[in-house]
Order: structure tokens, then sequence, then C-alpha cells
């Protein structure tokens, strides 16, 4: 009959005291309040762009309006027009640039103190289990 034995070498793994376990919980309870706070940040400043493209965009519209009504003739209101949609297309190509740019900023900030959190989970616990 085969029966299992244990190797002179076997140890339990040393996992984390209490204490340990308790500063892990409140260093990650810590890392999501960092990265809420950089989302609301990054939120602030992508409305705070978002709503600046609009004002410029409802000032071009108006000076288009204004300059619409006064042309003198039909070819100067197709001048205007051509211009103010090929100002709307180059002004809305460069904020969806921009808006792209700030929200890969405020996913890495966001993320950095989860991800930081994460390694040192890793390095910390599972050495203990192995």
């Amino acid at each position: 009959m085969n029966t299992f034995q244990f190797p002179n070498t076997f140890q339990l793994p040393q996992f984390p005291k209490n204490e340990q376990v308790a500063e892990m919980a409140k260093a990650n309870v810590e890392a999501w309040v960092a990265c809420g706070t950089a989302v609301t940040k990054g939120m602030e400043e992508l409305t705070k762009a978002w709503f600046g493209f609009v004002n410029t965009l409802t000032e071009q519209s108006v000076a288009a309006a204004k300059a619409t009504m006064t042309a003198k003739s039909f070819t100067e209101v197709l001048d205007v027009q051509s211009d103010y949609a090929r100002n709307v297309y180059d002004a809305a190509l460069a904020e969806s640039s921009k808006v792209s740019e700030l929200s890969l900023k405020v996913a890495n900030t966001a993320s950095a103190p989860l991800n930081a959190r994460v390694k040192e989970a890793w390095t910390t616990l599972v050495p203990a289990a192995a």
C-alpha cells in the first residue's frame, strides 16, 4: 500500500500578519481614493476643454451668421460659409486630438496608484504562498 509522505523540507507558507494585512488594506483604500481624485480632476479638465470648444464654436457660428447677413453677394455668402465649415472641421479635429490625449493622460494617472498596489500585493503575497 502506497502512502503519501511529506518531504522533510515541507514548510507551511508564511502569510502576512494581521498588522500587515491592515496596512495593505489601508494602502488599497488610499490607492482607490487617489484613483477617484485623478478621475475627478481629469473629468473637470475634460469638461472645461469641452465647454471651451463649444464656446469657440458658438462665437464662430455667430460671426459667420453676421457675416452671412451682411454679405453683398451670393458668392460672398458661399465664401463665408465655406470658411466657417473649414474652421469648424479643423477645430473639431484639433479638439478630438486634444480630448484623446487628455483622456489617455487621465486613464494613466488614475490607474497608476492601483497598478502600484497590485504590483506590491503580487510581490508580497505570491512569494508568501509559494
